[in-house]
């Protein structure tokens, strides 16, 4: 993760001194190119939020890529030396100043939230809840098949190393709204980050035309869950060292009900096996 120390200083140093990123700036112009005034507000990225490209276990030996890490609370307020961030323990809150607190923050931030959600007496959210189905079924955490505790979730994120292709936060967008040369350099960095250690399983969400462009013939496989009428998709792409990508094209579909989830899982894992 060495690699990212020179950009990762440079973002937090313009957060600390300047409260603004150029490069979410930048990026928010081609999203306003593309999009209509009401929904360019809907896209757009936070230029004052803490970039994330990770989360997690760095040695995790299965990782999941998602697309952009959602409009979360990683809101940091800046002295001038330091960020200091939001929405967390206040009598405690985590301190960004470095290249090393910025990583330390990074592994421990998911399990810290849900530390926190659990000390608030919070629900475990729809999003979380379907992530909890699909690697109950899939197996290898020691999860239950249903009521999900927190536990479970900090279980979880412990022990899964979670990267973003696009590190600023946004309610949503889509690889369409950029180059495909910044694009190319998001696909580059990331891998880079999965090839750091030997890998198990790597997941990684987005539409079938996007990933097709990026990874060239892919088989995805349709199969049908049951109480569902529409097909759902998944593709298995081989690269180096023979690591299997498992490309999930409708791993968010929001009508997919926990119980899914879990089938989707277990699907995946039989075809991975068979």
């Amino acid at each position: 993760m060495e690699f990212l120390r020179t950009e990762i200083e440079s973002q937090i140093n313009q957060l600390i001194q300047e409260k603004e990123l150029s490069e979410a700036v930048r990026l928010n112009s081609f999203i306003k190119e593309k999009c209509n005034a009401n929904k360019f507000e809907n896209h757009k990225l936070s230029p004052t939020a803490l970039p994330m490209y990770f989360s997690g276990n760095p040695n995790s030996e299965i990782v999941f890529i998602e697309f952009n890490p959602g409009n979360g609370a990683l809101a940091p307020t800046s002295n001038g030396t330091e960020l200091e961030m939001r929405d967390f323990n206040s009598n405690n809150p985590p301190i960004i100043n470095s290249y090393e607190s910025y990583i330390n923050f990074c592994k421990n931030m998911a399990v810290y939230k849900a530390k926190l959600a659990k000390m608030n007496d919070e629900k475990i959210s729809n999003f979380d809840s379907k992530k909890l189905h699909f690697f109950s079924g899939f197996g290898g955490f020691n999860l239950p098949e249903d009521n999900f505790s927190f536990d479970d979730m900090i279980n979880l994120r412990s022990n899964i190393f979670q990267l973003e292709l696009v590190p600023y936060m946004s309610n949503r967008f889509s690889f369409s709204h950029f180059p495909d040369d910044y694009m190319d350099e998001c696909f580059e960095r990331t891998f880079k980050l999965v090839n750091s250690c030997k890998r198990k399983h790597i997941f990684l969400t987005g539409s079938q035309r996007e990933l097709k462009k990026r990874f060239g013939t892919i088989k995805f496989e349709k199969i049908q869950l049951q109480g569902r009428t529409k097909d759902i998709y998944f593709g298995i792409k081989t690269i180096a060292d023979n690591e299997d990508i498992i490309l999930l094209s409708t791993y968010k579909d929001e009508s997919l009900v926990t119980s899914q989830m879990r089938e989707y899982g277990k699907i995946i894992f039989e075809s991975l096996f068979k």
